[in-house]
């Protein structure tokens, strides 16, 4: 997943450089991001908030970049998924990139069911990402077909 995620940085900078980023999971370090605003948010740990990302006091529209890495895996309840989805769509900019990942191509699919049918997933490995711009009202497909680290494939 590291692999892909400097790829995704390295072919779409606009995203990563001199933007607030949202990292879901603490999985991002600082000392890597160091021109972006990172705000971390996990259920616990050393991260800037502990909570859920529903429950984030930020206004909306204020982040360039979500990235949710394993987030999704630690809480499969239906209504965490629905609620994490909800608070990510609030908080995205217009324009703005959300790169999420988990085990369950199930979780994914019901970020389409939220009214976003526009986006690309690859699977990497045992791991499913779905990453996509949101461009008006709708999100737009991100595609990176010359990505060549870990075993992957476009599922759609």
């Amino acid at each position: 997943m590291e692999n892909f995620l400097n790829y995704v940085r390295r072919n779409l900078p606009e995203y990563f450089e001199n933007t607030a980023m949202l990292d879901l999971g603490n999985n991002l370090h600082k000392k890597d991001f160091k021109t972006c605003r990172l705000v971390s948010c996990d259920w616990e740990g050393n991260v800037d908030y502990i909570t859920k990302v529903n429950d984030l006091e930020f206004v909306n529209n204020s982040f360039d970049c979500i990235i949710a890495l394993d987030y999704f895996n630690k809480d499969k309840t239906r209504q965490n998924i629905e609620n994490t989805l909800k608070g990510i769509s609030r908080l995205i900019k217009q324009n703005g990139m959300i790169i999420i990942n988990t085990d369950d191509l199930r979780d994914i699919m019901y970020f389409k069911n939220l009214a976003y049918p526009y986006y690309t997933v690859y699977q990497i490995g045992s791991e499913y990402v779905m990453i996509c711009v949101l461009d008006g009202e709708e999100f737009k497909e991100i595609l990176i077909d010359d990505y060549h680290g870990d075993d992957w494939e476009k599922v759609f």
